[in-house]
């Protein structure tokens, strides 16, 4: 009796099932690791400009120069870093969002992070999926109440809307 080689076709599409089911699943799990990377990536960048302006503030404490906290308001915080994000942007007025790149916006003062995996992010009210931050000085009056002037005590960073991403 003669031996059949190679497979029949059951086995074949049988296989091209399988190895699809094993692509499709890895393909979801790359999105989501994804994902998760940009996230991480997005919130390190965060919290480095935010220990940033504290090296800002205390460098202005330790000079005597606390009446400058406001003028922080005004500057870029990515100049405060040593090195920046090789995802940054500096545009002026309503320039063009670009999916997984930090802008800094010269009119507003305001620094946004446009989400490029975003199946999880959930949109702020415009319904943009962005993070926003602004540089802000905190007020606090200071003397009597008939003399109350204000001075600012402390400056912090502030997401301007808050965001939901991977609960």
């Amino acid at each position: 009796m003669r031996r059949r080689r190679g497979f029949s076709l059951l086995e074949l599409l049988a296989a091209v099932i399988l190895i699809s089911a094993f692509a499709l699943f890895l393909m979801d799990r790359l999105a989501f690791y994804q994902e998760v990377a940009e996230k991480a990536n997005v919130e390190f960048t965060i919290a480095r400009l935010r220990s940033a302006l504290r090296i800002q503030m205390a460098t202005l404490i330790a000079q005597g120069r606390m009446r400058e906290f406001p003028l922080l308001e005004q500057q870029n915080p990515m100049e405060w870093l040593e090195e920046r994000p090789a995802n940054y942007r500096v545009v002026s007025g309503n320039a063009a969002p670009e999916p997984g790149f930090w802008q800094f916006n010269t009119d507003d003062r305001t620094l946004t992070y446009w989400v490029m995996h975003g199946n999880d992010f959930q949109p702020d009210q415009s319904g943009n999926k962005r993070i926003r931050l602004r540089v802000k000085a905190v007020d606090a009056s200071v003397g009597s109440p008939n003399e109350a002037r204000k001075m600012a005590v402390s400056v912090r960073m502030e997401l301007l809307e808050p965001y939901v991403w991977l609960k």
